[in-house]
């Protein structure tokens, strides 16, 4: 009582206006405004509480053919936890703070189940909250296109005309108060000059404490991997 009021934002917050939910990250709420904090649901902080030493294998179905893969999560030595993939030898890497769960980066095959899971859970609030929509942007290097990002480079100081969107949104559960099924719906779109180039679409469910299908429309492809 009585201190100098500190300038300074708040980590994660809901802003309520025209009664819809925003998810506001380290921003200063407005005078008036009604906020609140964020309650986060068992189910998905269980489902992606993934700590070093976890291993899944997932039936993955692609282009007519069928491959199991297995992954397992790991800490390396700068503190950074990861999920490697043994059978396509690829690595994403994640950061959990009890709120989000986002990745942060991916290296090595583009057309794994990883990858898919890596685009679709790009960022997830760990809160259930019906129709909130929760988004970023992700790095342009994940979609090669050499040619677009030489001229984002060259123009990048003045105008920025390249962007790869990411949005996801939670759009179902069985149960408000303590669901066991929670159902979440992503896009990855690239856009140039504000037109919609590409777009991918995702499905995550979510049941028995872990994310027990991905379903992904990339292209013309589809891919689905279900957790066994």
């Amino acid at each position: 009582m009585g201190a100098k009021t500190t300038d300074y934002p708040l980590s994660y917050y809901l802003l309520k206006e025209n009664n819809k939910l925003q998810l506001k990250t380290f921003e200063k709420p407005e005078e008036g405004q009604c906020i609140s904090n964020i309650t986060t649901t068992p189910l998905l902080t269980k489902a992606f509480g993934l700590t070093p030493g976890m291993k899944f294998t997932y039936h993955v179905e692609r282009a007519g053919k069928t491959t199991e893969n297995e992954w397992e999560v790991f800490t390396n030595a700068y503190n950074r936890t990861y999920i490697y993939c043994h059978t396509t030898q690829s690595v994403a890497y994640f950061v959990n703070d009890g709120t989000l769960f986002y990745f942060t980066d991916f290296e090595g095959d583009k057309e794994s189940a990883l990858y898919a899971f890596y685009l679709a859970a790009y960022k997830v609030l760990l809160g259930y909250y019906k129709g909130i929509m929760v988004e970023d942007n992700y790095p342009l290097t994940e979609f090669n296109n050499s040619a677009a990002m030489l001229v984002q480079d060259f123009v990048a100081p003045f105008y920025r005309f390249a962007k790869a969107e990411y949005s996801i949104a939670h759009i179902n559960c069985d149960n408000i108060h303590n669901p066991t099924s929670i159902i979440l719906q992503a896009t990855a779109a690239i856009k140039f000059v504000g037109n919609t180039f590409k777009q991918n679409s995702f499905t995550l469910i979510i049941e028995n404490d872990k994310v027990a299908r991905i379903e992904a429309a990339i292209g013309k492809e589809k891919l689905i991997a279900t957790c066994v």
